[in-house]
Formats: structure tokens, sequence, C-alpha cells
């Protein structure tokens, strides 16, 4: 309350209408929108976007009226303002400039996404300022995740069904809202390591009791050696307790590999750091004698993980089964060494600004060795630092990884001050991060997963503005309310400000999320097959019209039907088809020329159009080619071009018979 008095109405309201904003953001992985062509990410994107483009204007309000809310010169934000800068660079000048803008309806990522991330980062790091103010942050955050561990405890043993969740059903690895088990190990994982640095936090802080003199010297020192019950703190104590149980549980449940191996090096990270730079020196010595323990676990389980025991306990945790069958014969583990070595080699030929966000596809086909057994096609690396190299060349990695390092150096400056009271929080907080990037040389980021990351982001930007703060920064602009500065704030160009910002919000809200919600609801009605080829054509044509940018994966998916369900087309139909094949691919090659499958597609279809007419055949060989041109291998596995000499063969036979 005291807080609230200092403060005027309007800053008041605007600064709260910020943080519940990005409060309300952290509900994001428990959206699922099951009206929406890929309900587990395209409702979440919208979700934060929205939410984000509304904080946003609101902060430039705030930071308009009020110059202590805006952001301080540090080099976090410059950085992460640089990468952005890149990514966009890197998708001018790269094989697809909507596909690395706009991504996919499955991804939702691309360099949109990415700027409201940026601008998340900036309005949270600008409206929660103090520890205490971030504490009550990452406090939501762990009620949100403790909502999703239960859910995924309930998924998994099938104990109920959860109202709105229907769709929960018990599986070997449980993906709760996030569709993935893999991505709730990601997101488990950095809550587990909040949730235990702010329970270690809560026992660093000593509390005397205050006695009166007039009691005697034996009783008042004996009371003084006694804290107080903070009831308060018993009770958050027992949440984060709580959260730790329940998360790590739902972690193990989600039997995820990477996110394992993340935890573990995380740990063994914070009880480095602790063990060089921690307060509490019996601590010290435990740390580190925890570092040779981890070391030495690891080893006895690459050891003995093939003996009896294991055999037994793999029979009945899931997770310790997936761990022990670690191998480059594993098939997961195979097709990402496939996809990090063509990612690699699609670096090497375009190493400065790569592909373009989100056209790792494009690399990875043009890039696939012969014979690499490859068992699906990879849109992503399943490793970040690899897909940074290959979709945004050195420059992009370069500032990725510069991102990474100065955060480390941030989290460095503080934990290495052992009077520091938030030190053990702030080395969790840095155990979350390299957990993070850990698991992340294995898999990839999604709306669900990447929130996590960027929360952590901005606390360390918080961060940063305190390094070297020795004395409370200077008195607002506001408190000089007669010069020209304090004027220019109020009054008519305030609501001109507010007018403008209204405006913008509300377009880009319209724009860039309502049209591709409708899309992706037309997309999805689309897929009903008791609907007839009109309807469903009709469909899918109203969603490329509702938001193009994010049409070309649905035009795929569209003319992918018409291969499968060619032969139960009427002569009628199949005309109609191929002039719809032919209208809508070009508008996919427009936009994408380097889309592999289209081409590969095309040769399918008019293969099959040789029937209607065999000059169709030679167009099939003309995008055969361009198909061979761009992914080789996979083509050559693919025994398209087996077929083509099939339908030539059968053909030259129809030919001669009526010639003769």
């Amino acid at each position: 309350m005291r807080e609230l008095s200092k403060r005027g109405e309007l800053e008041t309201v605007l600064l709260y209408s910020g943080r519940a904003c990005i409060v309300l953001v952290l509900i994001m992985p428990l959206i699922v929108r099951a009206e929406l062509f890929f309900p587990f990410v395209v409702g979440k994107a919208l979700y934060f976007r929205v939410l984000t483009e509304i904080a946003f204007g609101i902060w430039l309000v705030l930071a308009f009226r009020y110059p202590e809310y805006r952001p301080a010169l540090k080099w976090l934000l410059i950085i992460f303002a640089a990468y952005l800068g890149i990514a966009l660079l890197a998708g001018i000048f790269g094989v697809s400039l909507q596909r690395s803008l706009w991504s996919t309806y499955e991804r939702m990522q691309g360099i949109v996404d990415l700027t409201h991330w940026f601008l998340f980062v900036l309005v949270a790091s600008s409206v929660f300022r103090s520890s205490f103010d971030w504490r009550l942050l990452l406090n939501v955050n762990l009620g949100i995740s403790l909502v999703m561990a239960l859910m995924g405890v309930v998924q998994n043993y099938e104990l109920f069904k959860i109202p709105g969740y229907g769709f929960l059903e018990a599986t070997n690895r449980v993906d709760i809202t996030l569709g993935n088990p893999t991505y709730v190990g990601a997101y488990m994982l950095v809550n587990v390591l909040i949730a235990l640095g702010l329970l270690s936090h809560s026992y660093t802080t000593v509390r005397v009791r205050t006695v009166p003199r007039s009691v005697g010297r034996r009783r008042r020192r004996r009371s003084e050696r006694q804290p107080t019950r903070d009831y308060t703190l018993m009770w958050l104590q027992a949440f984060w307790a709580t959260v730790l149980v329940i998360d790590l549980w739902a972690f193990v449940l989600s039997g995820t590999r990477g996110a394992v191996i993340g935890l573990v090096v995380s740990l063994g990270a914070f009880a480095f750091g602790y063990g060089l730079w921690g307060a509490w020196k019996g601590g010290r010595v435990a740390a580190l004698s925890a570092v040779g323990l981890l070391f030495g676990a690891g080893t006895l389980f690459l050891v003995a993980k093939d003996t009896v025991l294991f055999d037994k306990m793999s029979e009945s945790i899931y997770i310790v089964s997936r761990m022990r069958n670690i191998n480059l014969d594993d098939a997961s583990v195979k097709d990402r060494v496939v996809s990090w070595s063509a990612g690699l080699r699609g670096y090497a030929e375009r190493p400065i600004l790569g592909w373009g966000p989100e056209n790792f596809i494009a690399a990875w086909g043009r890039h696939l060795e012969p014979e690499s057994g490859a068992t699906q096609i990879y849109d992503q690396a399943h490793n970040k630092p690899i897909e940074e190299l290959t979709t945004k060349g050195a420059l992009g990695f370069l500032s990725y990884m510069a991102l990474w390092t100065y955060m480390m150096w941030v989290i460095y400056r503080r934990v290495r001050n052992r009077n520091d009271p938030e030190q053990i929080l702030v080395l969790f907080i840095g155990a979350a991060l390299v957990g993070y990037f850990v698991q992340n040389l294995f898999l990839f980021d999604t709306p669900g997963t990447v929130l996590q990351f960027m929360i952590l982001l901005a606390y360390v930007v918080s961060l940063e503005r305190t390094l070297g703060v020795a004395a409370p920064e200077p008195a607002p602009s506001r408190a000089r309310g007669d010069d020209a500065a304090a004027r220019w704030q109020t009054g008519p160009a305030l609501y001109a400000v507010v007018l403008a910002v209204s405006v913008i919000v509300v377009t880009s809200v319209f724009v860039l999320n309502y049209k591709p919600y409708k899309g992706a609801q037309a997309v999805a009605q689309s897929s009903n097959h008791a609907l007839s080829w009109e309807e469903q054509v009709a469909l899918n044509l109203d969603a490329f019209d509702e938001f193009p940018p994010l049409a070309n994966d649905p035009r795929l998916r569209m003319l992918g039907r018409v291969f499968s369900d060619w032969t139960d087309l009427s002569e009628t139909e199949k005309v109609q088809a191929l002039e719809l094949v032919e209208r809508e691919s070009a508008a996919v090659l427009d936009k994408e020329p380097r889309e592999w499958r289209m081409y590969a597609l095309l040769a399918n279809i008019y293969q099959r159009a040789a029937e209607l007419d065999t000059s169709n055949l030679d167009l099939s060989k003309r995008y055969l080619a361009r198909a061979f041109d761009l992914a080789p291998e996979i083509i050559a596995m693919s025994g398209i071009r087996q077929r083509q000499l099939s339908v030539e063969q059968f053909y030259g036979v129809v030919r001669a018979t009526t010639t003769e």
C-alpha cells in the first residue's frame, strides 16, 4: 500500500495493467484450441502475441509519461536487438522471406514471433523491477507449472477426465497440453530448478526476534537465537516443496532423455558454482562433493546400465528404459545425427547469413547424405546451435551465443558476491538456463517451452540493471513538473500518444492475430472427411484468403489430398483438380522457390494425370528433375523416378498400339 501511495493514479493503472498482461502470458502453456489447425501450437502463439501487443502498447504510454520505466541502455537488450536484426537480414537474403517471417502453422515461430518475444522481455524487465516483483512472477509461473504437472499425473494414471481437456489420454509419455512429451520435459526442467531456487533462498534469510530489555538476559539471548515463526513463509515453503515434487514427477513421466541430461548438467553447474562462490563454507564443500557424486553416478550408469538391476528398473520406470537405450542405433538418435550433419553442410554452403530463419527444411533436403537412413523429414535441426548456424549463418550463431554468454556473465557477476542475499536464487536461475540450453541441443524452441527461457532472460535483464548500482537512481523527471519535458509528457501530447498506440494495437491484433486465427480455423474445418471434395476445397481457399503468409503449408496438404484421392475423383473433378493444382502450386513456389516437397508432389500428381493427357508426363519429368536438384537423396529414396519409368513404359505401349 505504501508503494501505491507513492504513485499517481495514471501510473498505477498503467503499471499494473502491464504487469497483468505479462502474468496472463504465463497461462499460455494451458491454452489448447481444438477448433484450430495444430491446436497445441496456434492457440498458444496467438494468445501470447495478443497479450504481448497489448502489454507493449500499455508500456509505451507508461514509458512516455514516466521516464523511469524506459529501458536502460544495457548490453543484454542490445545483443537481443542485434540478434533480431541479423535474423531479419538472414530472412531477406535467405531462400524464402515469407517463411522466415511467419514460419508455419505447425511451428508459429519466425521473425514475427521473435519480435514479439523481444517485446515481451523488454516490457517484463521494465515493469517487474525489484526482487520482490520477480519472486512474485516466478511464483505465478510455478503455480501454473503445478497445474500442468497435476494434469500430467491425471493423464498418466487416467484418474478422471479434466473438464475442457477431454483429449488427454494415458500414454507411455505424458504430453499434457504441449502436444509432445519432449516439450513437457523442457518445461518442467526449468520450473523444478526455479522451485529449488526459491525454496533454498527462503532458508538463507535469518530472522531474529526483538525482545524487550526488561526481559532477563538469559531469556533474551535464548529467544534471540530462535527465529520467529513466519507462517506466510512456511506456506510458501510448503508450496515450493509441493511444486518441486509434483513437477519432478511429471518430468519423469514425460520420459524425455534430453531434459534428463539437461537436469543433471544444470545440477552439476549449480553445485560447481556454489562450491566456488557459495556463502556457506560447509555448503561449498558439500557442493563440490556433489559434483564428484554426479560424475560418479553418470559413470556408474554407463557401466551398469545393462545389468539385471537396470532390467528390473526399466520394467517399472519408462524413463530408465529410454535412458539405457541411448546409442547410435536408436532411431531417434540416428535421425538427429543425420539432421545435424545435413545442417552443418547446409551452413557450409551459405556461411554468412544462412538459409533464412525457418528454412532448415530446404538445407536438410539439399544436403541429406546418400544412404543416410533417415526415417522422417526434419524441418528443425533438433539442435538449437546448429539450427542457428544453418538458418542464420555465422552472424546469427555468434549473436545467439553472445546473448547466452552475456547472460552467464551477468549471473557470474552476481553470484561471486557471497554477501548478496539473492545469491542462491540467482545461481539456480543460472542453472535453469544451463539446463534449458543443454536440452535444446536435442530439441528446438516451441511456444510452450521458449516462454520459460524468455522469463529467465527477462529476469537476467533486470539483474543487469542492478550491476554496479551503489546509490539510488536519480529522481524521475516528473518531480520537476514545471519544466518543458514534464509539460510535453502530459496534456494533448499524452492523449495523442494514447490514441496512436490504441490504433496500432487494435490493428495489429486484428491483422496479425485474428486473421491467422480464422485461417487456422478454416484449415481445420477442411480436414473433415465427411465434407465433399468441393466443400473441402472451398474451406481451404477461404483459409488461404484469410491469411496468405501462412497458406503454403495448408496448400501442400490440400494438393497432397489431390494425389491421394485421385482415383476417387470423377473425370470432371480431375480436370478441376488439375486447374487447382496449377494455380495453388504456383502460389507456393512464388514465395518458396526451393520447396522441394512441392516439386515432388507435382511430379506425382502429373504422373497420375497422364491418364487424362499423356503430355502431363513431360510436366512430371520437369518437376521431378527440379525436385531431384533440390533434394537429391530424398527423391532417390522416394521411388518417384522408378514410377516415372513405369508410367512412361505403359503409355509408350499404349501409343504404339494406337499407332498400329
